[in-house]
């Protein structure tokens, strides 16, 4: 009986070694998170916040969504303001991902439930306002409907997991070569996957003519920048970002930034003065547009402050892009804007980004609180739920 004993004292132990490693490691990666969440300077956060708002304005402008620019003529007041105000916000997709490449580059760590849990999100946002439009009368309630609702056709989300998931291998490249091989991978990269895909598509607008199988990004162009290139492309450069900064003075980004918003807002309206179907200035992967994002990043990253409320707010950034859609038929956009009034338009579209981002703000807060106890369980039931490559020594 002995020898069993002595086995069952040996099992045991392995148990509580193995139950120990797990909580510990556990308690490793809490402690880390918190510590990356202290590193964040609240100037950034306040951009993200920002770039949270500029999606919404982006959005209320759009027209094929049935925003401001469906309605407001050609050259009147409210036109003008519309599109300074595109200029202004057009990089905020952009601010979004390099800011990960900022903060991502020093942790080859991935979390598997993250994505799921992302998705998910989609998914029962989406069924929750299509049940609400059931309950108040505006739709029929139907499997397809229901089905077709929890598709997470959301192309953010998809690119975003995406990135986060193969980010840590090109973390381990871009935390070993030089500043010199950087330079070298920056030029390659914004000369081909921003430079000439604009170059194409404003040969395709003035030619008249689809040139298929000339865009360096895919085979019908570039797609303006709604691709996993163009979020690669940003990733590079937020992590060059941290890796060695960009040592320029505030009032020089103050210049290059109404520079550039001068001509986009001036591109814009040429476009469509010559009635160009597409205004490509404001193409996501557009060379001035991920050059706005840099500048903005870099005159934010000079904030050196820290603020408790706004590094709550901006957990919310995520929240206010997938729920910010569904307001957008209820805003009574096409009245406020023929009214024809810049002051009414733009008090108008101050308080819906303010309403939506409070109102993304305490949905944020109920669905963590609902959400968070059961991926508690999956991670403690799914142990392995994470991968890390390790940290790689920097040249």
């Amino acid at each position: 009986m002995e020898p069993i004993k002595v086995d069952n004292c040996q099992q045991a132990s392995k148990q509580a070694s193995k139950q120990a490693s797990k909580q510990a490691s556990k308690q490793a990666s809490k402690q880390a998170s918190k510590q990356a969440s202290k590193q964040r300077q609240s100037g950034i956060e306040l951009l993200r916040i920002f770039a949270a708002m500029g999606v919404v304005i982006l959005h209320y402008n759009n027209g094929m969504m049935g925003g401001g620019m469906k309605y407001a003529a050609f050259g009147s007041a409210n036109s003008i303001l519309l599109y300074i105000l595109e200029a202004f916000c057009v990089a905020a997709v952009n601010i979004f991902v390099l800011i990960n490449g900022y903060f991502d580059l020093r942790s080859n760590r991935r979390d598997l439930i993250k994505p799921i849990k992302l998705i998910v999100q989609v998914m029962l946002f989406n069924l929750a306002y299509y049940l609400l439009r059931v309950v108040i009368g505006h739709i029929d309630l139907s499997i397809s409907h229901i089905i077709g609702s929890m598709i997470p056709a959301n192309w953010f989300i998809i690119l975003y997991c995406a990135l986060y998931m193969v980010s840590p291998f090109l973390n381990i490249t871009l935390n070993q070569i030089t500043m010199k091989e950087y330079h070298v991978l920056l030029g390659i990269a914004v000369g081909i996957f921003s430079f000439y895909p604009m170059v194409v598509d404003n040969l395709e607008i003035w030619t008249g003519k689809v040139w298929m199988g000339l865009s360096s990004i895919g085979m019908y162009g570039s797609e303006y920048g709604y691709t996993i290139v163009n979020f690669v492309l940003m990733y590079i450069i937020g992590a060059y970002l941290q890796r060695f900064g960009w040592k320029i003075s505030k009032p020089c980004l103050l210049i290059a930034f109404a520079l550039n918003t001068m001509l986009l807002v001036v591109w814009g309206l040429t476009d469509t003065y010559l009635g160009h179907k597409e205004i490509l200035a404001w193409e996501y992967c557009s060379t001035f547009v991920v050059f706005e994002a840099v500048v903005t990043f870099l005159l934010f990253s000079k904030l050196k402050f820290q603020n408790r409320m706004i590094n709550k707010l901006a957990k919310a950034s995520l929240c206010v892009y997938l729920v910010h859609i569904y307001f957008l038929p209820h805003l009574r956009i096409k009245e406020i804007i023929l009214m024809n009034s810049p002051g009414i338009t733009l008090a108008h579209l101050t308080l819906c980004v303010l309403v939506i981002y409070a109102f993304a703000y305490v949905v944020n807060l109920v669905y963590l609180v609902i959400t968070c106890p059961f991926y508690e369980k999956i991670e403690e039931i799914w142990p392995q739920h994470s991968y890390n490559l390790g940290n790689r020594k920097e040249c």
